[in-house]
């Protein structure tokens, strides 16, 4: 039957519900945003350090969800876009320290 019963008299209607997961295209899981794109525009204009940490986390989102670890992969997506949302704050407070202090030396 396609998930509904023929209502008869004293018969009870039946529903039947199938919930996929939020992280599914067809039944296929997906594999999480990996964020390289972001990390190497922190690495090159925000802050290097946090910027290479973040593309090491870029990384291995895909190297955990080809291992079969979407757990893994989720929580290494998660951290990529946590370290590349703070090198960017990072290196706009130095980029705009860094401009002040200019201005106040030679102006």
């Amino acid at each position: 039957m396609s998930g509904y019963e023929r209502l008869t008299e004293g018969s009870v209607q039946q529903v039947y519900t199938i919930e996929q997961p939020e992280n599914t295209l067809n039944g296929i899981e997906r594999a999480p945003v990996d964020y390289i794109a972001l990390s190497v525009f922190t690495m090159i204009f925000c802050c290097c350090p946090i910027g290479i940490a973040a593309l090491c986390e870029s990384f291995s989102v895909e190297e955990r969800f080809g291992a079969g670890d979407v757990v893994g992969a989720r929580s290494a997506s998660r951290t990529a876009l946590i370290f590349n949302v703070v090198g960017i704050v990072f290196g706009c407070l130095i980029i705009t320290a860094v401009v002040i202090s200019l201005l106040v030396i030679y102006v």
